[in-house]
């Protein structure tokens, strides 16, 4: 069980995707699990982004050498790919931890407008409630004074 007062552990085992393992993992080296899973993020990112690895090459993924296309470079914005690249830092030490995924401005940013379109959606539905009870109302109302 994991103890957030102790030190992390280190891992030698790996049971997961290994397209998406990280580079210490990769070369069976030591490893921790928070930075593996800030790893396997980016390359989530880079799948759910454009389709396919950021690394054409296994020593592209070993140095961290995210690779890019045009036509990806102009589909994704500076802030996603500055996301995926923090992510994907060869040296586990140097990648981004997930609080700093969690504060990342482009990831907030986009959270933010969900929130606005949410909101924007509810009140709404909201509105169009209260039309729909007024009409019944109004419709009860001539139903009644006609029914008498």
């Amino acid at each position: 069980m994991y103890e957030p007062t102790q030190p992390l552990p280190y891992h030698r085992r790996f049971y997961g995707t290994s397209s998406f393992a990280a580079p210490e993992i990769v070369t069976k080296s030591p490893w921790q699990s928070p930075p593996a899973e800030v790893w396997a993020l980016g390359m989530l990112l880079s799948y759910l982004m454009r389709g396919a690895s950021p690394f054409p090459t296994d020593a592209d993924k070993l140095a961290g050498r995210v690779v890019l296309d045009e036509k990806s470079r102009k589909r994704m914005s500076e802030g996603c790919i500055n996301l995926m690249q923090k992510c994907l830092k060869a040296d586990p030490r140097e990648r981004a931890t997930i609080w700093d995924v969690r504060e990342d401005p482009w990831l907030k940013e986009g959270f933010e407008r969900l929130y606005r379109i949410r909101a924007a959606e509810q009140a709404e539905q909201t509105d169009l409630k209260m039309e729909l009870e007024l009409e019944m109302d109004e419709q009860m109302v001539g139903d009644c004074s006609s029914g008498s």
